[in-house]
């Protein structure tokens, strides 16, 4: 009988553990969650493949400075520019000119660019540098590449099971967000994969607003745009991560330009609006926000915000993570 009970009792505990899988985070900690449930994204050091900038020309009319681009003619083609962020003390030699740009800003005097390309400064060639001087001034300019990084189709992130929230209005995944929301609340330990999409640049879903034409000639090529974050709950803490898929596995890593930095709150506070009908075209706008200040209001995040109470508030850090409108 004995022996009995002993072999039932190790047939349950074998059925138990073999029905979860186990996620090691550190040397310390290990993360159990069910079979087919979401798993933890590992951080790694990674380079992407293709580090050589394949520049593509630019379909666009445009041949001046707009919304912080520079429109470079190059060999008869149009290619797109931005300020990039190297001491001009480290540009080297400037080799040729290139082009030259006439900005033409109302109320100012029109600006005369000049375009180079460089001669000294390492890597400039694979990363398509040139240098811009006008009147007391010369810098760095960067070839920006379009932004449009859609890795996967919506229906591949929805059998992954990630919350998309389309343009600040959640368009999948309520139940996996609200069981993340029920995991927190009990201060255990919770993940959630999130896809923020954006369809348009400039929008502002509280007003309605859409962007000017010029935003959206300037931005061809950008739109949509994805970022995927993972915000993983360890008990007394929040960090919100970028995600990307290598070899068939969601792992952590940061390129700078294009993904949001990793940050770790220790809160994350629910604030939900409600809106004058009268003045815009929903009636309540639904928020998660981490940040280390527990009370944080919308008041607090914009100064005065939508009630125009005027009131003075500290500076505050925070990011928002979920938001939707009804």
């Amino acid at each position: 009988m004995k022996k009995t009970i002993f072999i039932i009792i190790l047939i349950l505990y074998f059925l138990l553990f073999s029905s979860c899988s186990k996620v090691f985070l550190d040397d310390n900690e290990i993360l159990v969650f069910e079979r087919n449930s979401l798993r933890i994204a590992k951080k790694i050091d990674y380079t992407p493949d293709g580090l050589e900038i394949n520049m593509k020309p630019f379909d666009t009319n445009l041949d001046d400075y707009v919304y912080g681009y520079y429109f470079i003619n190059l060999d008869g083609e149009t290619y797109r520019y931005q300020r990039d962020a190297l001491n001009v003390e480290n540009l080297g030699s400037i080799e040729e000119l290139v082009d030259e740009i006439k900005f033409n800003n109302p109320g100012f005097n029109e600006l005369h660019y000049k375009v180079y390309s460089l001669k000294e400064y390492p890597d400039h060639e694979r990363l398509q540098l040139r240098c811009v001087e006008y009147p007391d001034n010369r810098y760095c300019i960067k070839y920006a590449p379009p932004l449009n990084d859609v890795e996967f189709t919506l229906s591949e992130l929805k059998d992954d099971d990630f919350v998309i929230i389309e343009d600040d209005t959640l368009s999948f995944g309520n139940t996996i967000w609200d069981n993340f929301i029920d995991k927190t609340k009990q201060k255990s330990k919770a993940i959630v994969w999130i896809c923020y999409l954006s369809t348009k640049p400039g929008m502002d879903k509280l007003y309605d607003t859409q962007p000017p034409d010029e935003l959206i000639q300037v931005t061809k090529g950008d739109y949509p745009k994805m970022q995927l974050v993972q915000v993983y709950y360890d008990g007394t803490q929040y960090i919100s991560s970028p995600i990307h898929k290598v070899n068939g596995e969601y792992v952590i890593y940061y390129r700078k330009g294009y993904d949001m930095t990793e940050v770790v709150f220790k809160y994350m506070i629910h604030i939900v609006d409600e809106l004058d009908s009268n003045r815009f075209s929903y009636s309540s706008r639904e928020r998660y926000v981490l940040s280390d200040e527990e009370n944080l209001t919308t008041e607090w995040m914009y100064a005065d915000g939508p009630s125009g109470k005027g009131k003075i508030y500290p500076l505050v850090n925070y990011r928002i993570i979920f938001t939707d409108y009804k």
